[in-house]
């Protein structure tokens, strides 16, 4: 692949998830809107694709999960909104014809993977802890996996490669 058109690939991607993150945002402002305002608009939480525990004592009514996921799913949605816009950023910076074997490049991709690991782990057993609280005397838990873990566990080994290559780069150039 040539540079120009790397960079133009670069460019559309990096516009692209701009777009998104405006029109998540958009979406999320709307939908809270109506929540507030009384209309018929609710939240759902998807499971994870990989359950790995799933246990519940007593009966789940839907209203409980309904404002259990009105909790999670904007906090969801904003963290979505986040990786959107810091790949933006990364693309933007590939695309202004910077290399990705920089530190700085390569500690974002980490963190961006952190994030991704951290809140697929983490939002199955904030939404279990919500709908155990409202549940009043049952419980309510599901643990599992879904796939930005999966995703989060490639960008951190794309991370340290990026890491790696800048060490090689560096090590080259103190040998020359």
């Amino acid at each position: 692949m040539n540079v120009d058109r790397f960079r133009k690939v670069c460019s559309t991607a990096s516009v692209l998830l701009k777009i998104v993150t405006v029109i998540s945002v958009l979406f999320l402002l709307s939908a809270l809107y109506g929540v507030f305002t009384g209309q018929d608009v609710w939240f759902e939480y998807n499971m994870p694709d990989f359950p790995i525990i799933n246990s519940v004592r007593g009966f789940t009514h839907e209203a409980d999960m309904q404002l259990a996921a009105l909790i999670v799913s904007p906090v969801l949605v904003l963290i979505a909104c986040y990786i959107f816009w810091k790949g933006s950023q990364l693309f933007k910076y590939l695309a202004d014809g910077h290399t990705p074997f920089s530190y700085d490049f390569a500690e974002t991709v980490k963190k961006l993977s952190l994030v991704l690991i951290v809140t697929d782990v983490v939002s199955p057993l904030f939404y279990s802890l919500l709908v155990t609280l409202i549940m009043e005397g049952e419980y309510y838990y599901i643990i599992g996996v879904g796939s930005s873990f999966m995703l989060g566990l490639i960008l951190y080994a794309v991370s340290e490669i990026f890491k790696y290559g800048v060490e090689l780069q560096t090590l080259s150039d103190e040998t020359v």
